[in-house]
């Protein structure tokens, strides 16, 4: 009889320590862009399980964002159960937003059970008023210049692109 009661306590003990693992919770599970001046936002990440959980990396399609966490902390990093990291996001390339990429996802990759945890985005306003730009590069006395970067801006202020000219200027 004393040795069933320590193989049942030998199996419940395990099969406890089996279940401990951690659990990774996004609150809010989706943020929302509205318009270009409102590009900041944050979610917590929650570490709900009983062990740590590591955060090991982001996996981010579209290069529109700006991704930090709080107090400087860096990837790979740790959450200890029941704690909480703050993760900023700043909508950046707003200005390359198309209508095709207003929802996307950021990927959180992590040792928790459900991986990848995923942070949906909803982004509510693009611009598809794009042109043509062309023209010639030329010296003062009008001969092309090659190899001369060529730089372009939103609104006058934010730096979307840049180019070379080729052999005759264009």
């Amino acid at each position: 009889m004393h040795k069933l009661y320590l193989i049942i306590s030998f199996l419940f003990l395990t099969g406890l320590n089996l279940q401990a693992q951690p659990k990774l919770k996004i609150q809010p599970e989706k943020i929302h862009f509205i318009s270009s001046f409102d590009r900041y936002e944050y979610t917590y990440l929650i570490n709900e399980g009983d062990q740590t959980l590591r955060i090991d990396s982001l996996g981010i399609k579209e290069n529109f964002y700006l991704v930090d966490f709080e107090n400087g902390l860096q990837l790979p990093l740790d959450i200890n159960p029941d704690d909480t990291v703050k993760l900023n996001i700043t909508l950046t390339n707003f200005y390359k937003i198309t209508e095709a990429d207003t929802a996307d996802t950021i990927l959180i990759y992590s040792n928790a059970e459900i991986n990848p945890g995923e942070l949906k985005i909803k982004i509510d306003f693009y611009d598809n008023d794009y042109g043509i730009c062309t023209g010639k590069v030329t010296d003062n006395l009008s001969n092309p210049v090659e190899n001369s970067k060529i730089y372009f801006f939103y609104w006058g202020v934010y730096l979307f692109d840049s180019t070379v000219t080729n052999s005759t200027g264009d």
